[in-house]
């Protein structure tokens, strides 16, 4: 068999694996990808951006709004209002609670984000749980300092879900938050651009042909040709 041949051979194999085949790898298939998100900048409670929903058992008189920020904001989205959570008369509000929920039936490995901030005698106790029910809640396989106690003036808090495996693919997922430690009726908590996202869910193919028999076949014929000359 003559060189010319072995190297005629060789060609024809690599042209084939190149174009006949296109390898995909799980890693290429998953990406980070917004759910949802709040900015509050319309004076708005529920203002979502996404599929979500917010909900709270706070008395209606102790939410309100005051100045918000650019920290974590979606874009360019300017800093407007943020949430903000008050501990009411005799400090009604602690142990209240806000409360979001999700379809992450296409998503797993969540991530809240938001910016955060307290006065001096507002919530400085305060616990992140999920549920899938609504119902019975938990703070176990949450990444994050938990409870958590905001800055006095706006900081970014980060919750990471991603070991919560309850929560992959979840047709209804709550995450709520808890207030406590409020001393002072206007002592209170900002909240604002409240983001979620998670990793977009596809399943991963180990190989992907395309047209991959035609392109044997074509080059076979070809090939054959080919190699005669």
């Amino acid at each position: 068999m003559t060189n010319n041949f072995l190297e005629k051979t060789h060609f024809l194999l690599i042209s084939a694996l190149t174009v006949g085949f296109n390898i995909v790898f799980p890693d290429d298939v998953k990406a980070l990808t917004f759910i949802d998100s709040w900015n509050f900048n319309s004076n708005n409670f529920n203002s979502s951006q996404g599929n979500g929903t917010l909900s709270s058992n706070f008395v209606t008189d102790n939410i309100t709004y005051f100045t918000g920020t650019t920290i974590n904001a979606v874009g360019s989205d300017p800093a407007g209002n943020a949430l903000a959570l008050q501990g009411g008369a005799s400090n009604i509000n602690n142990g209240r609670n806000i409360t979001l929920e999700f379809n992450l039936s296409a998503y797993s490995d969540p991530i809240l984000t938001f910016a955060t901030q307290r006065t001096n005698t507002g919530f400085n106790n305060n616990l992140i749980e999920w549920s899938t029910n609504g119902t019975t809640f938990s703070s176990t396989g949450i990444i994050a300092t938990n409870p958590y106690n905001p800055a006095t003036s706006f900081a970014l808090q980060t919750f990471d879900f991603s070991n919560v495996n309850s929560l992959d693919n979840a047709a209804t997922a709550f995450l709520r938050i808890t207030f406590n430690g409020a001393t002072n009726a206007a002592g209170n908590n900002r909240i604002d651009n409240i983001q979620l996202n998670g990793t977009l869910n596809t399943t991963p193919v180990p190989f992907e042909f395309n047209s991959a028999y035609s392109l044997l076949i074509l080059g076979g014929a070809f090939g054959w040709r080919y190699l005669r000359k």
